[in-house]
């Protein structure tokens, strides 16, 4: 904890209070500092980053300390507010603009707490509970709170009715559409990374938002991305699956990285080929091998190798559209094709021109010998 000095005081606040209080590790410490001047910090060593108000760097730990501040809006984009950082500003001011109340609980350097909006009460009652009525003012926290939902999924949190209808009545207004996609696919990704995504997707989907943010994606898809995730804790993986059988990728998820991108694209194209009907020979999986395997990385073809197993698992939930035998043997194929020493074929081969033909051979042989 930061030490506060007789000029100004520090405190610990969001995330990090409220996952200590949940017994998490704390993996990002965010402070508050009261009663302080941006020249103030400046001249301590701080380093400023922020612009439209002043967030700094600690100058040894790089942990972020902001000022206190209220806000007030202005206008209908997420920039549109006008803060107020000046010393007069409370630790209760600021805490109250903090979207949930289980986010606006702070700590002294002698381990007091400070929650002047009941949030330690939400915790103990797994209760995500808007702090006022100034949630409404950025439409993003709608998404927040979904994911919320999802990264504390362990703890089986829910919304406060309350916020839920705020939640509900700033979709209903159409506010949700107004978001830039990076602020989208930020809150996305989070929640892709947490092992309760389907409650994200969920959440959304109950509010009516899904088609706004995600057109064409329906319960089934965010199933297929949380079975992926229950094998794999591969996000470019539970991305692709979330994807799949796609008509159109949506906008917001070409802000996703460009390996993230590539698998997405692939899994979606060549997944009628993978578990329908027209996957009735060797030659049609060899297809599938080889376009995915120029996206494969260290270890090779893992991903590839995960791909045939959810598709040979998915498969067994689409059995009226199914060669009889398909599910079964995309696993084995997997497997098979995972199981090849590709390190030491590597440095058998003269040139990589001779290991890129071993390695269709023997992609070949193992498709030919389970398939067969």
């Amino acid at each position: 904890m930061a030490k506060s000095s007789s000029k100004y005081s520090i405190y610990l606040v969001g995330g990090a209070v409220r996952d200590q209080l949940l017994g998490l590790d704390i993996s990002d410490r965010d402070y508050v500092v009261v009663g302080a001047s941006d020249q103030t910090l400046r001249d301590e060593g701080f380093l400023q980053v922020g612009k439209g108000f002043p967030v700094f760097l600690h100058p040894k730990t790089h942990c972020e300390y902001a000022l206190a501040r209220t806000e007030k809006k202005i206008g209908q984009a997420h920039t549109d507010f006008i803060c107020d950082f000046n010393p007069q500003v409370s630790l209760e001011m600021d805490l109250k603009r903090r979207d949930l109340t289980v986010n606006a609980i702070a700590q002294n350097n002698d381990g007091t707490l400070i929650d002047p909006y009941g949030g330690q009460k939400d915790i103990q009652a797994r209760c995500l509970r808007h702090v006022s009525d100034a949630f409404s003012e950025d439409p993003l926290r709608v998404l927040r709170v979904a994911r919320f939902l999802a990264q504390l999924g362990d703890f089986d949190f829910h919304i406060a009715p309350e916020t839920f209808e705020l939640m509900q009545q700033m979709t209903d207004q159409k506010l949700l559409s107004a978001l830039s996609l990076e602020r989208v696919w930020y809150e996305t990704k989070r929640a892709l990374e947490s092992t309760h995504l389907e409650r994200y997707f969920n959440c959304l989907q109950k509010l009516g938002a899904l088609d706004t943010l995600y057109p064409g994606l329906t319960k089934a898809h965010i199933t297929q991305a949380a079975y992926a995730k229950s094998l794999c804790d591969d996000d470019t993986m539970v991305y692709a699956f979330l994807c799949h059988g796609l008509k159109d990728i949506p906008a917001v998820f070409e802000k996703a990285d460009k390996k993230t991108k590539q698998y997405a694209h692939l899994a979606n194209h060549y997944y009628g080929v993978a578990i329908n009907q027209m996957a009735r020979s060797y030659q049609d999986i060899l297809a599938l091998v080889k376009a995915l395997s120029l996206h494969s990385k260290t270890p090779e073809h893992q991903g590839l190798e995960f791909l045939c197993s959810c598709w040979g698992h998915l498969a067994t939930y689409k059995k009226d559209t199914l060669h009889p035998d398909l599910h079964p043997k995309l696993i084995d194929i997997g497997k098979a094709i995972a199981a090849i020493d590709y390190k030491a074929l590597k440095q058998e081969s003269s040139s990589q021109e001779a290991f890129l033909i071993h390695v269709a051979k023997l992609q070949l042989d193992c498709i030919k010998q389970v398939w067969d």
